[in-house]
């Protein structure tokens, strides 16, 4: 299989956005305390899902595309289903979110091995010397 650059592109842009939005996951620990940040984070998370769900469709990546769809998507569905009172819902409005922010965090990881494995298909040489040095490249 040949890896063409605009492949290359998506997957590095991605990957720039993931490094972003995982940013936003500190506005969510905020928002508990600052109902703008929680509007802020929610707005980010909802202009990033259509790009982010473009490039896994481009990329054949459904495996992602199902488990975003359970684990973020269902929950949301099902808390706004829900017969409870509006003083939990209000609370469990957040679940959503946090799941978004972690389906991001465990994403970004993936990206960075598919950014890498097409880097090597491609003919690029790859140097990891240790694994100690895969964590330390890693930004948390």
């Amino acid at each position: 299989m040949e890896i063409y650059p605009s492949e290359q592109d998506r997957l590095l842009k991605l990957k720039k956005w993931l490094d972003y939005e995982i940013s936003a996951s500190t506005l969510y620990l905020f928002s508990w305390f600052w109902g703008i940040l929680l509007l802020l984070a929610a707005l980010a998370a909802i202009i990033f899902i259509p790009f982010m769900l473009k490039v896994l469709f481009q990329e054949k990546k459904y495996g992602w595309i199902i488990s975003f769809f359970i684990f973020v998507i269902l929950p949301a569905l099902l808390i706004h289903l829900a017969h409870i009172g509006i003083m939990y819902k209000v609370i469990l409005n957040y679940v959503p979110l946090g799941l978004f922010f972690f389906y991001c965090l465990t994403l970004k990881f993936a990206v960075r091995g598919w950014v890498l494995d097409n880097k090597f298909k491609r003919g690029e040489k790859v140097f990891i010397k240790s694994t100690d040095d895969v964590f330390n490249n890693y930004k948390f």
